[in-house]
């Protein structure tokens, strides 16, 4: 579904849960993931994965440690034939000024909860 020309982020079934740690969902569209987790049945961080298809880059917080942003390395070698695990790179390129704005237009079918939280911690990221 497209909504003002974004695509609406949608929730992914069956996301693997890891033993010994709480619940975590996913949404994903054709520029977005976003990975959010809960503790004690309330949310506690959230990653969220951009530009998916050009450069790559994640923005992650929780209320434990604060804000990350980092670049992924697709893992992709020439030659190999096969992609390698994908890995968090520390140097990036600050996000763009309109990721709140692109996030919003996308996450219209979220929860308010979530909406309103990854929002709101984009733009106080991107204050800094």
């Amino acid at each position: 579904m497209e909504e003002g020309g974004f695509a609406v982020l949608t929730e992914v079934d069956k996301v693997s849960q890891v033993g010994g740690d709480e619940k975590r969902r996913l949404f994903s569209d054709e520029y977005f993931s976003l990975f959010v987790w809960y503790r004690g049945g309330g949310l506690y961080g959230f990653q969220l994965c951009y530009d998916r298809l050009g450069s790559e880059r994640a923005l992650t917080w929780t209320s434990d440690h604060g804000y990350s942003h980092q670049s992924i390395d697709a893992g992709e070698e020439p030659g190999l034939g096969m992609k390698q695990t994908p890995v968090l790179s520390p140097k990036s390129p600050p996000p763009p000024a309109s990721l709140a704005g692109d996030f919003a237009a996308a996450s219209t079918s979220l929860e308010a909860e979530i909406r309103e939280l990854v929002r709101g911690k984009i733009k106080d990221y991107l204050k800094h």
